[in-house]
């Protein structure tokens, strides 16, 4: 059950923008993608980590399936809202998709665009 994971780390900069890094596993029966990535977000109505926001990421992709595998730099963005909840807004609850491009390394078969999707992210703030 817990073989697949996606944790983020995120941290207001200033007023409208943030920073953070991040990492996911997804294996499946033959194939596996891993990622650790930093990113960057600006939230247009000034309230970093709350609301919405358009980020930009980078980071080193490992994808392989059967008996090849292979290590690509990725670049993307991506769109998502966030929701800071409870009295004392230290409850998050978030939503988001993007797109990643690979580039590097070589495997037939597996393409060089990777979704990004955010489909309920929970966090804490401290």
């Amino acid at each position: 059950m817990y073989e697949w994971f996606n944790v983020e780390y995120e941290r207001r900069h200033k007023d409208a923008t943030s920073f953070g890094v991040s990492a996911s596993l997804l294996p499946f029966d033959d194939a596996s993608y891993g990622n650790v990535a930093a990113f960057y977000r600006y939230y247009p109505q000034g309230r970093a980590l709350d609301g919405f926001y358009l980020g930009a990421r980078s980071g080193a992709h490992r994808v392989s399936a059967g008996h090849s595998s292979g290590m690509f730099l990725g670049v993307g963005f991506e769109i998502g809202y966030d929701w800071r909840l409870g009295s004392a807004k230290n409850f998050s609850v978030g939503i988001g998709a993007g797109a990643t491009r690979l580039f590097g390394g070589a495997m037939e078969g597996v393409s060089l665009t990777v979704p990004t999707l955010r489909l309920v992210n929970v966090g804490w703030s401290f």
